[in-house]
């Protein structure tokens, strides 16, 4: 019987990388924080910027890649294929022999056919990151940490003690939210009274932390750290409108259970293949109370669980504080979603010997999780037939196979656009991460809203834009209609009536009913001549 879990995990491994490669995507999302990531990465590179954004550690990572082989898309979403390869290999061998292997490998070939989770192993988005850095720290803490605590502990375990804090440190910095794992190994090491080693793993993240603030300092003259100005956004009222002030106590409150009932009833069912039950306060309570009783059983029977259940508590907890739900998004919690599927699991069955419940419920709870890992194997070969003839476009060449028409006129615009303005004349856009991208690594200035237009005609002269590319994006993304995107267009008309003349069109891309793409020179000399008369 011991070769069957071996025999699972290799299929888990093949698998894996058999639907990662047909579910590839070599484009850029057209939401634009991937290509974000690789522009800042260029941008940190060229030493033009640091990423402070968000995700520093990624970019920081994928420029070592743009330095070798360039803005190479294929290249930079390769590393996310063997991250996600390397989260299943780790996440195995950290749980092998600590769980029993009917809750283990459900959940191992339910991660490795489940699409939400293999999205990310062709984008550069840093999930992927996370979740391999995830699945390496479960992987040390269980099968590495555990020794006598003593103060001379470090003599022979310093090798480890270091890995752990730089991937403490990795993880902080790849996600806000990251620095959560950090309390969480603390609470688990301080409860298993293991005090030496809870104050040397501290100290090793504040070495690299520290030693990281240090060369940001010199090199960048960033004094502030990464995660300040996310942490003071936290109290927003309204994350995009400072001015609407701070949220109170009983805000905070209202958004912690709106949060418990979108990512639970919603996001987390739809990573199951279950379908969106949002709203449902039945199914957020009973996920909560699985958490806490399998943090009460775990406690007592099993330390392995019981870190499992306090890193999900906390960070979960710290995620549901910082995000408003209006802008929630499934990608915040699909790194969690194999390990919360295992501690539940572990739990059902756990609960079931302690209260001498029916032997059902074994089979019963195993059963789900292989009526999931089916229907995802059914999305799965679904998504991969349908990503088929666009992939083998990508690869052909056609780097615009898989776009609507109206994405398809703004790329080219923008390549055409970079490769013949001249460099000394920047070009706003809506959105410039992506025109980056397809514009061979050219800087674009962004239009992000619809700001005061003498303001924003302020910003545009003083960062040097002389070129406003003007596109037909889509309201409604999946259905082409007249209502488009107009935060550029309700500035340039602003602007063009106020100064007739101000723009002159230089090239388009697509027929006027085929959502064009515009490029225009703006005349400033306009506004000094009318404003002289």
């Amino acid at each position: 019987m011991k070769k069957y879990p071996g025999i699972a995990f290799k299929i888990s491994i093949f698998l894996t990388v058999l639907f990662s490669i047909y579910l590839f995507n070599i484009r850029i999302s057209t939401g634009g924080d991937d290509a974000g990531y690789i522009e800042s990465a260029k941008l940190f590179l060229d030493g033009i910027r640091y990423p402070s954004y968000h995700g520093a550690f990624y970019s920081i990572f994928l420029s070592f890649f743009i330095w070798i082989f360039g803005i190479n898309l294929s290249i930079l979403k390769l590393t996310s294929l063997l991250f996600i390869t390397g989260h299943i290999i780790f996440f195995y061998y950290a749980f092998k022999n600590q769980i029993r292997d009917i809750i283990l490998i459900p959940v191992l070939l339910f991660t490795c056919v489940n699409s939400e989770i293999l999205y990310y192993a062709s984008q550069t988005y840093t999930e992927a990151m996370y979740m391999f850095m995830q699945s390496l720290l479960f992987f040390l803490i269980i099968k590495k940490y555990e020794f006598d605590d003593s103060y001379k502990l470090v003599k022979n375990h310093w090798a480890v003690v270091l890995a752990v804090g730089f991937i403490l440190f990795g993880m902080s910095l790849t996600r806000n939210i990251g620095v959560i794992t950090l309390l969480s190994l603390l609470v688990y090491l301080i409860l298993q009274k293991k005090y030496y080693l809870s104050g040397y793993t501290l100290l090793s993240f504040l070495f690299f932390k520290l030693s990281f603030g240090l060369y940001k300092s010199l090199v960048w003259g960033l004094e502030k750290s990464d995660i300040s100005g996310a942490v003071s956004k936290i109290l927003y009222a309204d994350f995009y409108n400072p001015t609407a002030g701070n949220e109170d106590l009983s805000g905070i409150l209202i958004r912690v259970l709106e949060n418990i009932q979108l990512y639970f009833s919603k996001y987390f069912l739809e990573v199951l293949g279950f379908g969106s039950l949002e709203g449902s306060g039945f199914i957020a309570l009973l996920i909560c109370v699985l958490f806490i009783v399998g943090f009460v059983i775990a406690y007592k029977k099993e330390p392995v669980m019981k870190f499992t259940a306090i890193y999900l508590i906390l960070s979960l907890g710290g995620l549901f504080i910082a995000i408003q739900s209006k802008i929630g998004q499934m990608r915040l919690i699909v790194v969690y979603v194999p390990l919360m599927l295992l501690l539940f699991l572990w739990t059902i069955i756990t609960a079931k010997k302690s209260h001498k419940l029916m032997s059902l419920i074994n089979y019963a709870a195993v059963f789900v999780i292989v009526i999931f890992t089916m229907i995802n194997l059914s999305n799965s070969i679904k998504e991969s037939r349908e990503n088929k003839s666009i992939l083998l476009s990508n690869i052909n060449g056609n780097m615009y196979s898989g776009y609507s028409q109206d994405w398809i006129n703004y790329l080219k615009l923008s390549k055409y656009a970079a490769e013949n303005i001249p460099e000394g004349s920047m070009i706003a856009c809506r959105k410039p991460s992506m025109s980056f991208i397809y514009g061979n690594g050219r800087n674009f200035y962004g239009i992000y809203r619809s700001d005061q237009p003498d303001s924003l005609t302020k910003r545009l002269v003083d960062n040097n834009v002389d070129y406003l590319l003007v596109a037909s994006l889509r309201s409604n993304p999946d259905k082409k209609t007249d209502q488009v995107i107009t935060t550029i267009h309700r500035y340039g008309y602003y602007l063009n009536n106020k100064y007739p003349g101000i723009f002159e069109l230089v090239y388009q891309v697509g027929a006027n009913d085929d959502e064009p793409a515009r490029l225009y020179k703006i005349n400033w000399d306009k506004i000094k001549i009318i404003s002289n008369e």
